[in-house]
């Protein structure tokens, strides 16, 4: 009897509706569905999110990084003292020619040196395997872990290396 007091579209929609309810329930699951698949979507890309700044800020992961050749020590110093800098870190990096075992070609290596006197402040390392090379010793080196895995390399390991035309042989400390 309320159906009597509706405009006569609105009744015509009621009818549909009792007609297709199979096809609206269809269409409200697939509308929440959808909701729910935003919902959590959004909060993985969150929770993945505070996951790496977590790992970036327990790794003291380097925001910027830069390159300079022969920059003096003291412009490292310069930088550490500006204002929103929380940690710098000077390096010496190159490139090295390897010669491995099994491989035709020789292999370009990117060489980074490590502070003598203590642990990086800047993009620590995570020693998976050995040992941390000695600080007197220059040949001594830590080796990325999938790169060890990959060519069969551990601790004791010596790998021959040609670096700016001069040949060395450095030993695998850890990776």
């Amino acid at each position: 009897m309320a159906l009597l007091h509706l405009a006569p579209l609105d009744r015509k929609v009621l009818r549909d509706l009792k007609r297709l309810w199979l096809q609206a329930l269809a269409v409200g699951t697939v509308l929440g569905c959808g909701i729910a698949l935003f919902v959590m979507a959004t909060g993985m890309y969150a929770s993945l999110e505070r996951a790496r700044d977590r790992y970036y800020a327990t790794s003291l992961m380097a925001d910027l990084a830069g390159g300079l050749v022969r920059a003096p020590e003291r412009l490292g110093r310069e930088l550490a003292a500006l204002e929103g800098v929380a940690a710098i870190e000077t390096r010496v990096s190159g490139l090295g020619l390897l010669t491995l075992r099994g491989v035709t070609e020789p292999v370009s290596a990117r060489l980074v040196s490590l502070p003598a006197d203590r642990r990086p402040r800047v993009n620590d390392l995570v020693l998976l395997a050995g040992q941390w090379p000695r600080p007197t010793r220059y040949d001594e080196i830590l080796l990325s872990e999938a790169f060890a895995e990959a060519h069969e390399l551990g601790p004791g390991a010596r790998i021959p290396v040609l670096i700016r035309g001069q040949r060395k042989t450095l030993t695998v400390t850890g990776a």
